[in-house]
């Protein structure tokens, strides 16, 4: 009677409990290939030990051998009912652990879970429990795969300003006595210093004395030329009226200008100060402040300016005579129309000794993948790893794209005279030339077919050139080179 009893109650115990997963324990982890084991269930399983992540128990095991090292992908993301928490566990160790995971996660498809982790080749563990002690039913997915990467190698050459500037304090001012000459050169201008004084006024032309507030501009002569109280000439109006001089209104102010910028007052409100004097002749402009005194002082500054529009950049000088003492800086410089992406701080007394060479604003040649494929990813179908050449310079002539087994990192300096430029993929192949590339060029590194077989974990190096730049005359119409991209082909 007692043992019919005994029976019954477990019977009805095993209804209501479910029957413990042969996987319950690691020990008797079901193993998983690459792909997906539908209809798994953690109904009945007990909990082998907390999870790092979410609150979960009644947990089940599964062991993946990986024949490679790789990027590892576990999810219950496909069907199923179960809220699931998810490790993958470093099975290094076997089931006696030690190792830790390489990853836990509770919710990422809604209320199931998926994990990534980069894995070394060998047997690893996933366990799965239920959020909370849920149990239920669920589909486990494994996949692995090598990941496709794209690392940059170095830089691109070309880098250029049209701008230069110099800030000093009154105290430092190291410039009086000099002149600064400004010599249209290609796109841009060189720059030379010299011992120089200021010529009388009135040696160019009939003389205007200019009629200026504090901090304001005016237009003078015939030769669109705009003169602002804060000691700078302009090709053109809408500069700033600042009495504080910085580099970035300088590097942004919408028309081309010279500047030795500081704070001065030649209004007539500022009784016994100098005045602006303006004088022309043909494309040949002189203004002077003479004397003017710096705003809130009696003492006075003399500066010369002296502009000749002849050319489409004009050509010009800077003479200082006298720079009073009182504390307002000065902001020595020039920069182009509108804002000027690159530049550099200069020492302009440093020019008498090594002249400044302007070329305009260039941005390096910049090679990057292209943003709609950005890594070579090898899948079921067969697509073209593109990359994108940017800051082609309007005079390029043509555009190569280079493909190499590897990165040489070779200076063209010296052999070529392309300054800063580097080699940095191997002349394996040469991809087909573009004639008079626009600024923005994008060209196919790699084909990659279809899988199978795998291309996984083969690389290459790849890099642009442009023939056609004034920075230099290498090969003759000059030569610029990218940075070079390092790309390891991948299925994941």
């Amino acid at each position: 009677m007692y043992a019919n009893f005994l029976f019954a109650f477990l019977i009805l115990a095993g209804a209501g409990l479910g029957q413990i997963p042969a996987n319950d324990e690691c020990i008797n982890a079901t193993p998983i290939g690459i792909g997906t084991l539908t209809g798994q269930s953690n109904v009945g399983a007990t909990t082998s030990y907390p999870f790092l992540c979410g609150f979960a128990d009644n947990d089940v095991w599964y062991s993946f051998t990986a024949p490679f090292a790789g990027r590892m992908v576990a999810n219950t993301c496909a069907s199923g009912v179960l809220d699931t928490v998810l490790e993958i566990i470093d099975g290094s160790g076997g089931c006696a652990g030690g190792n830790g995971a390489f990853g836990c996660n509770d919710d990422f498809c809604g209320s199931r879970s998926q994990v990534t982790a980069d894995v070394p080749a060998g047997t690893h563990f996933i366990r799965v429990g239920g959020y909370l002690g849920a149990t239920g039913t669920f589909d486990l997915t494994v996949n692995l795969g090598f990941p496709a990467t794209v690392a940059p190698i170095g830089s691109g050459c070309g880098l250029s300003s049209g701008s230069f500037y110099e800030l000093l304090s009154s105290t430092s001012f190291d410039l009086v006595g000099k002149t600064l000459t400004m010599t249209p050169a290609g796109a841009g201008y060189l720059c030379t210093l010299a011992a120089g004084a200021i010529a009388p006024v009135g040696s160019v032309g009939t003389v205007t004395n200019l009629v200026l507030a504090d901090d304001d501009q005016t237009t003078a002569g015939t030769l669109g030329l705009w003169i602002g109280s804060n000691c700078w000439v302009a090709t053109g109006p809408g500069n700033s009226n600042s009495q504080i001089p910085t580099a970035g209104q300088l590097l942004n102010n919408p028309s081309a200008a010279f500047y030795s910028w500081r704070d001065l007052d030649p209004s007539t409100g500022a009784f016994g100060s100098g005045a602006i004097r303006y004088e022309q002749s043909g494309t040949l402009a002189q203004i002077t402040y003479d004397g003017v005194w710096a705003f809130a002082t009696t003492q006075p500054n003399t500066i010369q300016f002296r502009i000749d529009t002849a050319t489409p950049n004009p050509s010009a000088t800077i003479t200082w005579g006298t720079i009073s003492t009182n504390a307002s800086n000065v902001l020595v410089g020039y920069s182009p129309a509108g804002p000027s992406p690159v530049t550099f701080a200069s020492d302009v007394s440093a020019f008498a000794a090594a002249p400044l060479q302007l070329s305009g604003d260039n941005l390096p040649l910049e090679l990057q993948p292209a943003p709609s494929f950005p890594r070579p990813i090898q899948g079921p179908v067969a697509r073209n790893f593109q990359v994108t050449t940017t800051n082609i310079p309007t005079s390029a002539l043509i555009h190569v794209g280079i493909v190499g087994l590897t990165s040489p990192g070779l200076p063209l300096a010296l052999p070529l005279g392309a300054s800063g430029c580097v080699l940095h993929a191997a002349l394996d192949v040469l991809v087909a030339p573009t004639f008079f590339p626009p600024g923005q060029l994008t060209w196919t590194a790699l084909p990659l077919p279809s899988l199978p077989p795998s291309f996984a974990g083969f690389a290459i190096s790849a890099q642009s050139a442009v023939l056609g730049t004034p920075l230099n005359s290498a090969l003759g119409p000059g030569l610029l080179t990218s940075n070079g991209l390092y790309c390891v082909v991948g299925t994941l």
